[in-house]
């Protein structure tokens, strides 16, 4: 699982290594994360 940083207030965002798609803890914002690269680092 990676945790990545929303891009509109700063706070975690968990992601799965099966998920594309992130919802903010805390101000609700979804994010989508198209693809990784080779290793396994997450393109936005």
């Amino acid at each position: 699982m990676a945790i990545l940083k929303c891009k509109m207030c700063g706070g975690d965002i968990e992601l799965s290594e099966d998920k594309t798609l992130g919802t903010c803890e805390y101000c609700g914002c979804t994010m989508t994360f198209t693809s990784r690269n080779p290793k396994g680092y997450l393109k936005v």
